[in-house]
C-alpha cells in the first residue's frame, strides 16, 4: 500500500512539471513569435540543403538574416559559392516553402532574397 501511494504521487509530480514546461513553451512562443521564426528558417534552409544536393552542388549556406515586423518576415540567405558552375538554388526552388510558411506561421508577408560570395 505504501508504495503505491509513492508511485501515484511521483506520478502526479511528473504529469504537473510536464504540463508546466508545455505551458511555459506556448506562453514564451507566442510573446516572442520565436517559434514561427524557426519555423521559417528551418522550411528555407531544408529546402536549401535539399535543392543543393540533388543538384550535386559545392555550394554551402553561410548565414540566413532575417527581419520580422508585425507579420512579416524578410529573409536573406548568403551562399557561399566555390566552383561558378555550382547550381545555386533561384527563388523559383522555394515557392512552396514560402506558401507553407504564409500557411502555418502569423507572417502574411513572407520575402526571401538570395545573395552569393565567393
Amino acid at each position: 500500500m505504501f508504495q503505491s501511494n509513492k508511485a501515484q504521487t511521483s506520478l502526479e509530480f511528473v504529469v504537473m512539471i510536464a504540463i508546466l514546461i508545455l505551458l511555459s513553451f506556448f506562453f514564451i512562443s507566442s510573446i516572442y513569435k520565436t517559434f514561427d521564426s524557426t519555423y521559417a528558417l528551418h522550411k528555407i534552409k531544408s529546402r536549401t540543403l535539399e535543392v543543393l544536393s540533388e543538384n550535386d552542388s559545392g555550394a554551402i549556406v553561410s548565414k540566413i538574416n532575417y527581419v520580422t515586423t508585425d507579420n512579416n518576415i524578410t529573409m536573406d540567405m548568403i551562399l557561399k559559392v566555390q566552383d561558378p558552375s555550382d547550381y545555386v538554388p533561384v527563388l523559383s526552388d522555394y515557392i512552396n516553402e514560402i506558401n507553407e510558411i504564409k500557411h502555418r506561421t502569423v507572417f502574411s508577408d513572407v520575402s526571401l532574397s538570395i545573395s552569393y560570395i565567393n
